[in-house]
C-alpha cells in the first residue's frame, strides 16, 4: 500500500514539474515573440520615416532567427536590444541628442 502510495506521490509530482514547465516556457515565448513583434513595428516606423539603423536591424534579424530556432530566452534578450537601438534611433532623428561644435 505504501509503495503505491509513493509511486502515484512520485507521478504526481513529475507530472506538476512539467505542467509548470511548460508554463514557464510559454511566458518567454510569449514574451519572446511580442518583443520580436515591437521590433518589427519600430523598425516599420523608422523605415516610413527615412531612417535604417544597421545595428538595430542586425539584432532583429538574430532574434527572428533564435526565436524560429526556438531560443525564446535569448531571442528575447536580442530583441529587447534591437528595441533599444530602434528607440534611440528614433529619439535621435527627432531631434539630435548631441550637437557637433
Amino acid at each position: 500500500m505504501i509503495s503505491i502510495f509513493r509511486r502515484l506521490t512520485f507521478i504526481f509530482l513529475i507530472s506538476q514539474l512539467t505542467t509548470i514547465s511548460a508554463f514557464g516556457q510559454s511566458d518567454i515565448q510569449n514574451r519572446a515573440e511580442s518583443a520580436l513583434a515591437e521590433a518589427r513595428s519600430l523598425n516599420e516606423k523608422a523605415r516610413i520615416g527615412g531612417a535604417r539603423w544597421i545595428i538595430a536591424e542586425e539584432h532583429l534579424l538574430a532574434a527572428e532567427e533564435l526565436v524560429s530556432n526556438q531560443l525564446y530566452s535569448d531571442g528575447l534578450e536580442t530583441a529587447n536590444k534591437a528595441i533599444h537601438f530602434f528607440t534611440l534611433g528614433l529619439k535621435q532623428k527627432k531631434e539630435p541628442l548631441y550637437e557637433h561644435r
